[in-house]
């Protein structure tokens, strides 16, 4: 099986985050037939706690669709953000 590749935008913010949401909500019908969700973060060079609020949606839409849901190349500053928001083990 492959697996669906979410490429995120460079900004995850207030600003950008809703636009965001509905990229993923549109990648969400190809990775149910998948199984499979890989969320990339490579390209991320801004977030606040909205961008960190869309990864845990996502998590929640793919936990409530039995996608298994991956995380990669989280940037330092953003696994710092989530430390700092004791949220990091969720990832």
């Amino acid at each position: 099986m492959n697996t669906v590749v979410f490429q995120a935008a460079e900004h995850l913010t207030f600003a950008t985050v809703e636009v965001e949401r509905q990229r993923f909500l549109g990648c969400l019908p190809q990775a149910v037939l998948q199984d499979k969700c890989r969320i990339d973060l490579s390209g991320v060079k801004r977030c606040d706690s909205a961008g960190l609020s869309l990864l845990i949606e996502a998590k929640r839409l793919c936990n409530q669709h039995q996608i298994s849901m991956e995380v990669c190349e989280m940037p330092d500053f953003m696994r710092f953000l989530a430390e700092f928001s004791n949220i990091d083990s969720f990832f």
